[in-house]
């Protein structure tokens, strides 16, 4: 069994160092679909959640989807995404399977100008038999974005660059609200020559990646649609839409139900047992017997 987990971890690391690797083949789908192929199973899935204060959203990939998602943070400017789990351990199930989890998982991105970002997070899954992923999640938290010093350095050792940031500060005003303005547009200006901060989400993503990420998103549940729509020989799609909604919204009513409805169930049997084991009930009993 100890065994069987090391190839697992290796196999986990294998993967990491697969998305991590700085070549120019990742900048073709191909080669994301090869890995893909190679460490998911047919029926995999991947979950991307993403979190800023209250705003929380989960977004769930299938096999056939999750080579967009990698290929599209590529398509983003980026480089390189590596992938550092950090405190990975697993565990055998009783069904074969296996689980893996990773507390403490960083996601940095790595773009052409020095410039990037950690996303902080946790990484589980389920590995079967045959050492592939059944579901893989990705759950992030927070994110900081930096600059490698060479890349700062080169900003600041150029004069133009210099003046035209500093600039701000010709206009002699001593208003403590024009000050900061000054620096908030000395800042911008400063980000502004820097891929991580262009078009940068809430979640520490792109914009144009948090979109493939919506549209893969509602494609993969158009799947279970598309699937009701051929089983139940619907007039159209937006037929197909409605009886699926309706489908749904009973299945959820006839839970709710049935929970409700044990609920009261056994309220009224601990109401009969109390009424039997009362102290009321064991004098009455003895009064009986007495006469």
């Amino acid at each position: 069994r100890r065994q069987m987990s090391n190839v697992e971890v290796l196999k986990v690391l294998d993967f990491c160092e697969l998305v991590g690797v700085r070549s120019e083949s990742t900048k073709n789908i191909l080669y994301w679909k090869k890995i893909i192929t190679e460490y998911f199973s047919e029926v995999g899935v991947l979950r991307y959640s993403v979190k800023s204060g209250v705003d929380h959203r989960q977004f769930e990939f299938s096999v056939p989807i999750i080579p967009r998602f990698f290929f599209s943070i590529i398509q983003s400017g980026v480089l390189r995404i590596e992938i550092q789990p950090g405190m990975l351990r697993t565990q055998m199930l009783a069904n074969g399977t296996t689980y893996i989890e990773s507390l403490r998982c960083c996601f940095t991105h790595h773009y052409n100008d020095g410039s990037y970002v950690n996303i902080y997070g946790t990484m589980k899954g389920v590995f079967n038999q045959s050492l592939k992923f059944e579901w893989l999640d990705f759950q992030t938290h927070v994110f900081i974005p930096g600059v490698e010093w060479p890349s700062l350095e080169k900003v600041l050792s150029d004069e133009t660059k210099m003046k035209e940031m500093l600039s701000v500060y010709s206009d002699e005003t001593k208003d403590e609200s024009g000050s900061s303005t000054k620096q908030q547009q000395i800042l911008q200006k400063f980000r502004s020559n820097y891929q991580v901060f262009h078009s940068m989400s809430n979640f520490g993503l792109q914009e144009s990646v948090m979109r493939v990420m919506q549209v893969s998103d509602v494609m993969a549940h158009l799947r279970s649609l598309m699937l009701f729509s051929i089983s139940s020989n619907s007039c159209g799609p937006l037929q197909a839409l409605d009886d699926f909604v309706a489908k749904a919204q009973s299945k959820e009513f006839d839970k709710a139900k049935k929970k409700l409805d044990g609920g009261v169930s056994s309220g009224q049997a601990s109401g009969n047992v109390s009424a039997k084991d009362s102290p009321a009930t064991d004098t009455m009993t003895i009064n009986n017997t007495s006469t």
